[in-house]
């Protein structure tokens, strides 16, 4: 019997995609099987998927013309045969004994396990108590954390039952092409009956050495797909809480701040000296108007808070000034960190 199915969806990642697979296969149990979808790469990827399904029976290789992640995702679910699914991306890799932990929890017949992650060998991501939440719970505590971020929605820290993902219709959103990890978990979140969360990290989440993240960031672009996310996000809560009004404050706030964020990012990195107009489109939308009466700035430390008080307020100037203050403050506390680490 397939005890879980692993859905690795794959794009252009010949430089990682051995890492991973080799993580998968060496696992000390082994009821598993391996759905690897190809979804359009244009490297060696296949190549290297060929190879390892020649080596072992339990990889199952897909290819696809290029869908996206959530089309992919939902590819390998329907595809699935185990017990429970979850997903590892092609770039990261897991613990030796990840399925054997995550099986003793799989046996309790929770809905939902969540497992704890690591950056690259770092163990340095947030700690959680080995608990379990009941549905009134995850209301309460778990969506609340999600909100704010104190809990990160990655879809690779899950393991699904698979009737209950298929009973319950939790299927990506094929037209989200951003963030596509929140809009899912809260969806399961809102109709799931537990959640039981495990404090061992067993995952890597892979980030490159000279600090890029795994694809290059379109700043300018993710700032307008926040915009469609947090829409999608406001529904679901609406659709499901009875707590709507204030969960609402929370979204607008924390929804908001991260659109600054990535302009400042862009400021920063790709040296977008026109990102305030960008800045000044989103802001005269109804959206972003509506957002701004709801702002609870207690959610945020106290330089983002300013910098959201100056959007607030329109006060575009004041915010080009105080971007580049940050930018100072940066490269200083950059060249005296180097300078301390020569000495």
């Amino acid at each position: 019997m397939i005890e879980l199915s692993v859905i690795v969806p794959i794009y252009n990642a010949k430089d990682t995609l051995e890492r991973c697979l080799d993580s998968i296969l060496d696992q000390s149990f082994n009821e598993f099987e391996v759905i690897c979808i190809n979804d359009g790469s244009t490297d060696e990827s296949e190549k290297i998927l060929q190879e390892y399904k020649k080596k072992d029976k339990r990889i199952i290789v897909i290819k696809q013309k290029n869908k996206g992640l959530s089309a992919t995702r939902n590819v390998g679910i329907k595809n699935a045969k185990g017990k429970y699914v979850t997903f590892i991306d092609s770039d990261d890799w897991i613990e030796k004994d990840t399925f054997k932990k995550v099986k003793e929890q799989m046996d309790k017949n929770y809905e939902i396990i969540r497992i704890n992650y690591m950056i690259n060998n770092e163990k340095k991501e947030n700690n959680y108590k080995n608990i379990l939440y009941n549905s009134n719970q995850i209301k309460e505590k778990v969506i609340p954390d999600i909100l704010v971020g104190k809990i990160p929605s990655y879809s690779w820290l899950l393991y699904i039952k698979l009737d209950t993902l298929k009973k319950n219709n939790w299927y990506y959103n094929e037209e989200t092409k951003y963030m596509e990890d929140i809009e899912y978990l809260l969806n399961i979140c809102y109709s799931c009956k537990d959640i039981y969360f495990m404090n061992e990290k067993l995952y890597h989440y892979f980030i490159n050495t000279n600090g890029m993240t795994k694809s290059k960031k379109n700043y300018e672009k993710n700032m307008y797909y926040i915009l469609d996310i947090h829409k999608k996000i406001i529904n679901i809560i609406k659709k499901n809480d009875k707590k709507y009004e204030e969960r609402r404050k929370i979204s607008d706030t924390i929804y908001a701040n991260n659109i600054i964020n990535y302009a400042y990012l862009s400021y920063i990195n790709n040296n977008n000296k026109a990102i305030f107009k960008n800045i000044e489109e989103i802001t005269s939308t109804n959206q972003f108007k509506e957002m701004s009466k709801n702002f609870q700035f207690k959610f945020l430390p106290q330089h983002l808070r300013f910098q959201l008080l100056l959007v607030k307020y329109n006060k575009i100037n004041l915010l080009k000034i105080f971007f580049k203050l940050k930018a100072i403050a940066r490269k200083l506390k950059s060249k005296q960190y180097n300078n301390t680490k020569k000495d």
